[in-house]
Order: structure tokens, then C-alpha cells, then sequence
């Protein structure tokens, strides 16, 4: 029965109080402050008070606060006693909750009941006091505000009726890292006949009394595109193309396959060079790559692929190893030439199996070891390994994981990325910057954001693009 005169408030809330006096009544978040800029604090509590009410008997209101568990998590709300009297003698009182830490409210309800056995009218509660006690635990940084919304008094007449209040919300602030400036070096208005790229430069300053960690997002918002890169970075809208890299050397260590025609005799597939696994157990060591240099590209992942020419036999496998034995999956072969990538391996790249391939020394110094599996075999030829490659996928991105930044108490730093245009990329654009910072949780986005317009172009002696300009 207790949603019944909580309904009724959430809809009286909603209408204009057309010809009442001022409000007297007052709800009130106490303590209105809680500094916590240091994080000296991991809990604490407030109150939901009610100040100069007359004839409370019932009440609804939600409590927002940060939302999705970053900054702070609630605890069970307990009933503040204040609807409680003697001749409600602690037990005729009903007292409701709802907890939404996702998205950072708790509904709170509470009311007057009736005792059993007792007669005639049942006022409510006049004065001052409280409502509702709220515990919070501290599990990141960042601020909060608590706004009581949606909020409703009721007094003791059936129906009742609403009583006019005001709301005092209260504030709680954690360690925040804030925005400062951005520049962009092109301007908004970017011609690709002038700049190849866009640099932007971000200030952000850390008020708090502790050290920080910090970083900046830009989000880049075309009619059909949305791009996300973070300060510290280099961001292709398309990322280069991926190379192969062919062997190009042989060590004849361990060889006990057969190898036909000429060394390193797996640089190009139906060329007449070729080693072949006659046994079982049959090791063929070293073949190394063709070596790279990155320049300003980011190793994504690198693929092993062979090109195999063995019988279509789940049974068989060229085992594949590094220079240093460990294992990067199985090549096979697949019934007549043709390219395949290692199977059985458990993970989506060779890189991922050995993480060195994602540096340009690591892919250099890359050696391929060959290991026949082939336990039916009886000595018999076929298994036949034509050609292996890496093949080397770059990211668009770079690097990958956005540069985290310390800032100490009191500093101001100047964070700088780069967006490395191509024609593609001509329109216009809706942009934001958003400071994120973090101690030991989530990162928090800061208060302040920055909005702003961009439009990319090429125009030249009697050219433009797009032609609509």
C-alpha cells in the first residue's frame, strides 16, 4: 500500500503549485559539502533531512549521484525515524528502497501506518529531522553532486495533500584533474593542399592535493564516421597496408627434412624449392625473414602463413617454432597447394603466441624451426612445405594503448596527438575533447569538455573538393 501515496506524490510533483504560498517546509541534504580531495576518506554517510515541515505522514524522493559505481557506491538506506512517534511506537512505519548504481540513484519511500486498534485520525509529524541516513564507500576519484529529484511531501489528510517545499542539494568533492585549453595547429578549417596532418594540443591541470593520472579523448563525429584516439597518440583514419615478409635465409641445423632445389627454398611457392618431411619427428631449422623497418607504422599482429602442398590429413602437422623452441602453432597441409595459417594454436595470431613479433627487432631476428608430425607416415614423401611468410598487419593507431600522464599536485601539463589526414577524410565534423583521470579505479571524464566544429578540405588554383562547397 505504501506505492499508492507514493505514486500520487510523483504525480503531484509534476504540476504547478498554482496559488500556494511559499514553501516553508524544507528537504535538505546534510552535510551540504564533503571534501575528500586527498581520498583521506574511504566512507562516510549523509542525510536526507526535512526542516520546518507541518503534518508530514508520508514522502517519496530520488537521490541522484554518480552514476555507474566509478566514484561512489551506496549501501543500504536506513530509515531516519523521523515519521516514527509514539503513536506509531516504532513499528507502524513503512520505510522503502531502490538501488540503481549503474546509472547513480536510489529511490527512497517512506510513510505513517495506522496501529491496529487504533482510533480516529492519525496525524503526521511536524518539525524537524531526518528522513533517511545513506552510506557511501569511496572506490574512485572524481566529484559528486546529490540532487534530490522527484521529490514529494504528503500530510495526514485522505487523500493527502501535497505540502510545498524547497530543496537543498549537497556536494561532494573528490580529487578531479580539469581542463584548461586546446589548440588545434591547423586552425578548424583544415585545406590537405596546405597540412597533411592536424595536431592538437591539450593543457590540463591537476588542483588536487594528490598525484593524478590523466589523459585527454578526442572523439571526432562525421555523418558517417566516428573516430576516437587519445593524446599521446598518432591516428591514420586507414591503416597502412600490411606487407609480407618471405624467408630469405636458411641455417641447415637440425635438418633432417629433404630439401629440394635451392636455398633458403621456401622464398616463393611453385618455384621448384621445397622441403619435404619424410618421418615422423623430422626437425628443419632455421629460416629467417626478410627484415623491416617500421618508421612511424604500429605493429598490430603478425600471421605465420605456409604454402603447403601435404596430404588433406587431420593426423598430420608441420609444427611450427620459434628460434627459442616455443611453440606458434601447426601448419597442415590442406590436399593440394595451397596457403594456410597455423591451426590448434589457441589464439588469433602468431604474435599473440610470441609477443616479440610486435617489434620491429622482435620480427627481425624472427627464426622458423619445422617439426613433422606425421606418426602414419612410414617414411613415405608428400609433406611437402612450398613457401612460408609473415604477414605483418599494421594499426591505425599508435601506439596502441593511449600514453597515461602523472600529474603531480598543482601541475599544468600540455598533451600533444597527431591525426594523419587523407582525401578520405574531406567533411565536417562535430568534435569533443574530454579529460579523463584516475587514482586506482575507473577513469572519471572531467566536468569540462571542449566542443568544437572542424572542416577538412582540399582547394587548390581552381579546384575544391567537395565540389558542393
Amino acid at each position: 500500500m505504501w506505492l499508492l501515496p507514493l505514486t500520487i506524490m510523483l504525480l503531484v510533483v509534476a504540476m504547478p503549485e498554482m496559488g500556494l504560498a511559499a514553501p516553508r517546509a524544507r528537504l535538505v541534504v546534510n552535510p551540504q559539502e564533503i571534501h575528500n580531495e586527498d581520498l583521506s576518506i574511504s566512507m562516510f554517510t549523509i542525510n536526507i533531512d526535512v526542516e520546518r515541515v507541518t503534518d508530514l505522514y508520508s514522502f517519496a524522493l530520488r537521490l541522484k549521484f554518480a552514476s555507474y559505481g566509478k566514484t561512489l557506491v551506496v549501501g543500504t538506506p536506513i530509515e531516519g525515524g523521523f515519521l516514527d512517534d509514539e503513536i506509531c511506537n516504532g513499528s507502524y512505519t513503512e520505510f522503502h528502497y531502490n538501488i540503481d548504481v549503474f546509472h547513480g540513484f536510489v529511490d527512497i519511500g517512506g510513510t505513517r501506518c495506522r496501529p491496529p486498534g487504533y482510533e480516529g485520525h492519525v496525524p503526521g509529524v511536524s518539525g524537524d529531522g531526518t528522513l533517511a541516513v545513506l552510506r557511501f564507500q569511496v572506490v574512485g576519484t572524481g566529484d559528486s553532486a546529490f540532487e534530490i529529484q522527484d521529490s514529494g511531501l504528503l500530510d495526514s489528510n485522505i487523500p493527502g495533500v501535497p505540502i510545498g517545499h524547497k530543496v537543498i542539494n549537497g556536494y561532494y568533492y573528490g580529487p578531479t584533474v580539469d581542463f584548461v585549453e586546446m589548440e588545434l595547429t591547423t586552425g578548424r578549417a583544415v585545406n590537405l593542399r596546405v597540412y597533411g596532418e592536424i595536431g592538437f594540443k591539450t593543457t590540463i591541470t591537476n588542483p588536487s592535493p594528490i598525484p593524478l593520472n590523466a589523459s585527454v579523448r578526442y572523439d571526432i563525429i562525421g555523418e558517417d564516421i566516428w573516430h576516437t584516439f587519445y593524446s599521446g597518440q598518432t591516428y591514420r583514419t586507414t591503416a597502412p597496408p600490411s606487407v609480407y615478409l618471405y624467408v630469405n635465409e636458411f641455417t641447415a641445423d637440425y635438418t633432417e627434412w629433404t630439401a629440394v632445389g635451392d636455398s633458403p627454398y621456401l622464398d616463393a611457392p611453385d618455384d621448384g624449392n621445397y622441403v619435404e618431411g619424410t618421418f615422423d619427428a623430422a626437425f628443419m631449422a632455421f629460416f629467417g625473414f626478410e627484415d623491416i623497418t617500421l618508421g612511424d607504422r604500429l605493429i598490430d599482429n603478425v600471421q605465420l602463413e605456409g604454402y603447403t602442398n601435404g596430404p588433406l590429413n587431420e593426423g598430420i602437422d608441420y609444427d611450427a617454432y620459434s628460434q627459442n623452441f616455443a611453440w606458434v602453432g601447426s601448419l597442415y597441409g590442406a590436399g593440394a597447394p595451397a596457403w594456410v595459417t597455423p591451426r590448434w594454436v589457441g589464439a588469433d595470431t602468431t604474435s599473440d603466441m610470441e609477443p616479440s613479433l610486435l617489434t620491429e627487432a622482435g620480427i627481425n631476428d624472427f627464426g622458423l624451426l619445422l617439426y613433422l608430425y606425421d606418426p602414419d607416415s612410414l617414411g613415405g614423401p608428400g609433406n611437402i612445405v612450398d613457401c612460408a611468410r609473415l604477414r605483418v598487419d599494421f594499426a591505425s593507431v599508435a601506439p596502441v594503448d593511449p600514453p597515461i600522464y602523472t600529474i603531480l599536485p598543482g601541475e599544468n601539463i600540455t598533451v600533444e596527438t597527431t591525426w594523419i589526414l587523407d582525401m578520405v577524410d574531406v567533411g565536417r565534423y562535430n568534435c569533443k575533447a574530454t579529460v579523463e583521470f584516475s587514482t586506482f579505479g575507473d577513469w572519471i571524464p572531467a566536468a569540462k569538455t571542449k566542443e568544437f566544429h572542424l572542416r577538412i578540405f582540399w582547394a587548390g588554383p581552381g579546384k575544391y573538393f567537395p565540389d558542393t562547397e
